[in-house]
């Protein structure tokens, strides 16, 4: 893997092909702090429209989810020749719009599995306790997530999984690079993270979420060092607020 961070984001899948260039091209034209690799997830039927733009040659394209056994998303068994045959760079695993499909967190365990199996790497979605329930004690929730999601993967295929803070709260407000609530959501995720891998923390390719509305948000990436940064699912009008 690249020592240049990783910069994600997802395009929702309400953009035409020609809406979703036009946000490629100010994403990549956007004035950044340092160079970055763009990874850009997507409806995995975009993904044949957005292959061989040559303006687009560094991006890396990758489906915005799994597709998985319920109702009418295909089977497990043909999801990632799926993805394969659509020359996905990555999959985004566990997000909040794919665990609204399942009861509990096995398929996101099971989805990493079956990538790591096909050698594609894998974005794993933490989502912030804020996001998904109303515990009381976040460091709990944060663990027990951890452990289901990532139960068996063994150290050796961490260095194939980016595990991406996702916390819409951070995304969609203009926090400030020192806020204090902002600082401790970023110490706590990376301290249950170190908890948990001790020896084998140095494995873990943690991706950040960043204030996409935020004047500051430069200074909140440099101030962070990270493997990435994710700027979560993006409108044409938050690419450019984000740098600015």
């Amino acid at each position: 893997m690249s020592d240049v961070p990783v910069l994600l984001a997802q395009f929702a899948a309400y953009y035409s092909i020609e809406e979703t260039k036009e946000l490629c091209k100010k994403m990549i034209n956007a004035p950044m702090i340092s160079p970055c690799q763009f990874h850009i997830a997507l409806p995995a039927t975009y993904l044949d429209a957005m292959q061989g733009i040559e303006e687009f040659r560094e991006i890396h394209f990758g489906a915005d989810m799994m597709l998985d056994t319920n109702e009418k998303m295909f089977t497990g068994s043909i999801a990632i020749p799926f993805l394969q045959q659509h020359h996905a760079a990555f999959v985004l695993i566990g997000s909040k719009k794919e665990r609204a499909f399942y009861r509990d967190l096995s398929f996101v365990n099971q989805h990493i599995k079956q990538a790591l199996s096909a050698s594609i790497t894998s974005f794993v979605s933490i989502l912030d306790p804020v996001d998904f329930s109303n515990d009381e004690q976040p460091k709990s929730a944060l663990q027990e997530q951890i452990l289901a999601i990532l139960s068996g993967i063994s150290p050796e295929e961490l260095k194939n999984i980016y595990l991406v803070y996702d916390a819409a709260w951070i995304n969609q407000t203009p926090w400030d690079s020192r806020n204090e609530h902002l600082l401790n959501a970023y110490h706590l995720f990376k301290e249950v993270l170190e908890e948990q891998y001790k020896e084998e923390s140095n494995l873990l390719k943690i991706i950040y979420a960043i204030p996409t509305y935020s004047a500051d948000v430069k200074n909140v990436m440099s101030s962070l060092p990270a493997a990435g940064y994710s700027l979560g699912t993006l409108s044409p009008a938050t690419i450019p607020a984000a740098f600015l």
